[in-house]
């Protein structure tokens, strides 16, 4: 099965990319098979089981990511393989010092960076417009030097994409932590965890706890906002983040009250919904 020559549709792949996770039993019910791919495509990203997967690899690994953002598509895989991390196959990330980048403290020089690796993908990386979940790990481009325009594009690739945008700024977030002055772009990639209705997959739940503890308000103010929604919303697991924060502290790359003393600058009508945070989370850590 080969790729087709002439595609020019790039919307109707970035539609399958930002379907919604709600109401698809509903739309499925709507939608009849078809004969048009695009359509039975559609119908896969929805839920269906009696689809078979088509010759267009963007339709296809698009409506994968949209069926089941956090897992592996073998379905898709068996028929489009070797298209790289977010087509058939999620991304998977793993965190760890970086030990290129130290900084002084006390008497001894510890890690000043976080460094965050995909680890599942040996496969080849075409950078195709119809492959929009693909181009991202492509362009290997960083919080640092990417503008609004590009984070907005890539934050809009919805929820199929959410891993590997929280992924991007982790790595630059975690070296300016302990300096209040220093932001750059990162206030850009924060936006997008304040999405109603977000999943918190692990990247989402670092980049969080890393705003929680950041020194400069222009971080940590955003960050305090998301958490109370999302602890009055119940759209969190109350020991997943108190794992996360566990990992920043063994890592050395958040302070044991930094977190907590930022939501307690929280006015005072949000005291209660403050109080469940700190209860959820204390619960969970050493």
């Amino acid at each position: 099965m080969t790729r087709p020559e002439c595609y020019d549709n790039p919307d109707r792949v970035l539609a399958l990319s930002r379907l919604s996770l709600e109401h698809r039993n509903a739309a499925l019910a709507k939608l009849p098979k078809s004969d048009d791919e695009y359509i039975e495509a559609v119908r896969y990203a929805l839920g269906a089981g009696d689809v078979t997967i088509g010759p267009t690899p963007g339709y296809w690994i698009s409506a994968a990511r949209a069926r089941s953002p956090f897992t592996d598509d073998e379905k898709v895989r068996a028929v489009h393989p070797g298209y790289g991390a977010d087509a058939a196959l999620t991304a998977l990330y793993h965190v760890s010092p970086d030990s290129s980048v130290k900084m002084l403290r006390g008497s001894s020089f510890v890690p000043a960076k976080l460094k965050i690796q995909r680890t599942s993908q040996a496969e080849p990386q075409p950078a195709h417009i119809d492959m929009p979940t693909v181009l991202l790990h492509f362009d290997n481009w960083s919080s640092f030097e990417s503008p609004k325009l590009v984070v907005d594009w890539t934050a809009s690739i919805w929820p199929a994409q959410q891993e590997s945008v929280f992924a991007a700024p982790i790595p630059d977030l975690s070296q300016c932590i302990d300096q209040p002055g220093m932001l750059h772009n990162r206030q850009h990639f924060f936006a997008p965890l304040g999405r109603p209705g977000l999943r918190f997959g692990e990247n989402a739940r670092l980049l969080l706890m890393l705003g929680l503890c950041h020194k400069n308000p222009e971080v940590h103010l955003p960050a305090v906002d998301i958490a109370i929604a999302a602890v009055a919303e119940n759209r969190f697991d109350a020991e997943s983040f108190g794992m996360t924060l566990r990992t920043l502290f063994k890592l050395d790359f958040a302070s044991r009250y930094g977190w907590r003393n930022n939501l307690r600058r929280l006015p005072g009508n949000r005291y209660c919904t403050r109080q469940r945070c700190e209860i959820c989370w204390n619960t969970h850590l050493p």
